[in-house]
């Protein structure tokens, strides 16, 4: 059975349209917002935390439109009016380290951060971590946070790396979200199980 890891749940849309398609044993949820979120229909964990390259805290710049919809851990964001002046600090996780644990089952990853995610993909694909999710759903943030073409690219050859191939867009809006699928498992890209 699936877990489906949400990163950047804001109000849990993504988890519950998800799960209008598939079939989840449990999904885990970040969002380090404290937007009111509406469970999902399955066994879940809310983590309000950010997924980032270490543990500790950050400061999270909330954004001010939409009920705090598009917030993101990155002062140089330049759009959803956020609020530099005033960041909140929130805990954040190593996101490779939580998820080495499920190296051996079924994970789909959505993975909407707020430009968050070239720092996340590259730490992923550093600690050999990137190959554990069957699935990733992408959205790229690039004009937003100040990237280029060539870091959208860096962030799809560790993609490839990891043996995954982009494929249709199934579940989310084709125009902001990537889907990567794993073709190929290398297992030297995926921790033992402790």
């Amino acid at each position: 059975m699936t877990t489906f890891v949400d990163l950047g749940a804001y109000t849990g849309d993504s988890c519950r349209r998800y799960l209008a398609a598939y079939a989840v044993e449990h999904a885990y949820l970040f969002e380090p917002n404290l937007v009111p979120l509406t469970p999902p229909a399955c066994p879940h964990t809310l983590l309000r935390a950010a997924a980032w390259t270490c543990d500790g805290v950050a400061p999270l710049y909330v954004s001010r439109l939409y009920a705090g919809e598009g917030s993101t851990l990155l002062a140089e964001k330049t759009t959803g009016a956020i609020d530099r002046a005033a960041p909140v600090e929130v805990p954040t996780v190593d996101f490779a380290a939580w998820l080495r644990p499920f190296a051996r089952q079924d994970v789909v990853l959505k993975m909407n951060v707020e430009g968050a995610e070239y720092a996340l993909i590259d730490h992923l694909a550093a600690r050999r971590a990137l190959g554990i999710p069957r699935v990733i759903y992408l959205s790229l943030h690039t004009a937003k946070v100040g990237k280029t073409a060539e870091d959208d690219e860096r962030v799809r050859d560790h993609l490839r790396a990891a043996g995954f191939a982009s494929t249709t867009c199934d579940v989310y809006d084709a125009a902001f979200f990537e889907k990567w699928v794993r073709t190929i498992r290398d297992d030297n890209a995926v921790p033992p199980r402790p």
